[in-house]
């Protein structure tokens, strides 16, 4: 039992080091990066399920993370324009967060027409914020 519980504690340190909101908004973005690019290349390939819907699960608490950050772009705004952007910025977070609980839901249940569809509605939800708030 203590060797059941310790392994438990070991594999959830990652994803609570993930959680961290210490690490830059950049960190957890690349980080982000790299989770979808890996999902979005084996969405249709079943054997990949498992590990897809820990990629996603990993996806929402780097969302939780990032959506108490600020992007720079919203940093160097005016005080009176900041508000705003940042309830914006936030609120495509809050959806990307939503779609990744989906998308581990979808992996989950062996849905894979399902994870490609929310796949796609990421894509275009991270255009969206990227053309926002990543200027870069």
């Amino acid at each position: 039992m203590k060797r059941t519980l310790a392994a438990l504690a070991l594999l959830a340190l990652p994803t609570l080091a993930l959680a961290d909101t210490a690490v830059g908004l950049k960190d957890n973005m690349k980080a982000l990066g790299k989770l979808y690019k890996a999902i979005q290349a084996t969405v249709g390939d079943r054997g990949q399920n498992t590990a897809n819907a820990d990629s996603a699960g990993k996806m929402v608490v780097l969302f939780q993370a990032v959506g108490k950050q600020m992007p720079d772009s919203i940093a160097q705004l005016p005080p009176d324009q900041q508000k705003a952007a940042l309830a914006d910025f936030q609120r495509l977070i809050n959806e990307e967060q939503k779609l990744s609980e989906s998308l581990k839901a979808a992996f989950a249940a062996g849905d894979n027409t399902s994870a490609a569809n929310i796949v796609n509605k990421m894509n275009l939800d991270k255009k969206e914020g990227h053309d926002k708030y990543n200027k870069e």
